[in-house]
């Protein structure tokens, strides 16, 4: 019996021992090297976040261009350094480079991209509050988009001019633009897109008093799109509008507490500008009723949060929503004081959009002069073929009568 126990006690130690033997690795790894050419540094460029190093990559990707790489894909490559150059504050520069994919994708016709970059030149003109060059080139885009039938994009681009006309309150205007991208967000069945129409159009309604409309369109549709959709940032929208729609009927403590849930939202989705907004909102609505400490408070939060941005817009805001308080406090030196400050504010703002739209300008006359000069070199250089080509005739009718004369000399 023990030598049975000793039998299977050194056969398991056996295998043990082979099992701890060293295999014979046959498996062959493969590294693939990833060739630097022109595409390698495209994605480069892409992956990185900042702008300058962006810029350089993308440079040295168009110097390493070959065949394989066609005018469209050089137009993409100035699209995307436009964005970085945006990014460094080079407005200039970004707006030529835009210029330069615009004219590449005319002659190339792919409409989709040139609209692509229209709508950055609207954007560009919208966030500097140039507002008719902005409507031009969404104008433009928009028609493009519809003649391809992208929908979509067609309706969004809609509802940017629906702001606009808000914000210069053409009521008609926006009310026609909202309805064109309803129409479209409802044959794609886009609940998403329907719903930030439909707060466009309670906002429309508000301003027209038509608060009961208003409010139903935000209760009953706008909402439970978002909620459907999980679209929490259109909720900041709804709030906002709803707090607003209640604050023109003096229904005080309901504008406060949905001008409260629009910045519980926004801070839940670290949306700065919705933070500065609802506390302007929240602070006018205290400063309403008589709680100026409390509205005090928000101005001073908002007040932080817009000098951290460095947004001469809401800057200008909060200064505005602090002479209202101090009018209302009746401190009138600080009102003026407020006054003026939003003042300057507003004032270096329209300097710097009207900068940025010289900038733009600038860039727009040389691509301009670049094309007269490039139609002028043509036609010279046609010319001065035409010319050789007269003097080559010329040249043979000559040789031809010489050699009759001498054949006839014969």
């Amino acid at each position: 019996m023990t030598r049975v126990f000793l039998f299977l006690f050194f056969l398991l130690t056996f295998k043990c021992v082979n099992a701890q033997e060293p295999v014979a690795d046959t498996i062959k790894y493969i590294i693939t090297v990833e060739p630097k050419d022109a595409l390698f540094y495209q994605r480069q460029a892409k992956r990185t976040k900042n702008p300058t190093t962006s810029l350089e990559l993308l440079k040295k990707a168009l110097s390493l261009r070959t065949l394989a790489q066609d005018e469209n894909w050089v137009a993409d490559v100035r699209v995307e350094m436009a964005s970085s150059l945006f990014k460094t504050g080079n407005s200039k520069q970004a707006f030529s480079e835009l210029l330069t994919a615009e004219k590449i994708y005319t002659a190339s016709g792919n409409n989709v991209s040139k609209a692509e970059v229209m709508v950055q030149m609207a954007r560009f003109y919208e966030k500097n509050a140039l507002w008719k060059d902005a409507v031009k080139y969404y104008q433009a885009a928009h028609k493009l988009h519809e003649t391809a039938q992208n929908n979509s994009d067609a309706a969004n681009i809609s509802l940017h001019l629906a702001d606009i006309a808000l914000i210069q309150n053409e009521l008609t205007k926006a009310t026609n633009d909202v309805s064109y991208a309803v129409k479209q967000y409802e044959s794609l069945e886009n609940k998403t897109g329907l719903a930030l129409s439909y707060v466009k159009q309670a906002e429309i309604h508000r301003r027209r008093k038509q608060y009961k409309t208003g409010e139903s369109l935000i209760l009953n549709s706008a909402l439970p799109f978002f909620r459907s959709t999980g679209y929490a940032a259109g909720r900041v929208g709804c709030f906002d509008v709803l707090g607003k729609i209640y604050f023109s009927q003096k229904r005080y403590s309901e504008a406060k507490w949905f001008f409260i849930q629009a910045n519980t939202q926004a801070r839940s989705l670290n949306d700065i500008e919705g933070i500065i907004t609802s506390l302007i909102n929240l602070g006018r609505v205290k400063t309403t009723i008589g709680d100026y400490n409390l509205a005090k408070r928000d101005f001073k939060e908002a007040q932080t949060l817009a000098d951290r941005r460095n947004n001469l817009f809401l800057q200008a805001n909060v200064k505005d929503a602090y002479a209202f308080l101090y009018d209302r406090m009746g401190n009138e030196l600080g009102a003026e004081n407020a006054a003026g400050l939003s003042a300057e504010l507003t004032d270096s703002l329209n300097k710097y959009s009207n900068a940025q739209a010289e900038s733009a300008r600038t860039a727009s006359v040389k691509l301009s002069e670049s094309k007269k000069e490039s139609k002028s070199a043509t036609a010279s250089s046609k010319a001065d073929s035409f010319q050789i080509i007269k003097l080559i005739a010329a040249a043979i009718l000559i040789l031809v009568v010489i050699l009759l004369v001498l054949k006839r000399i014969k």
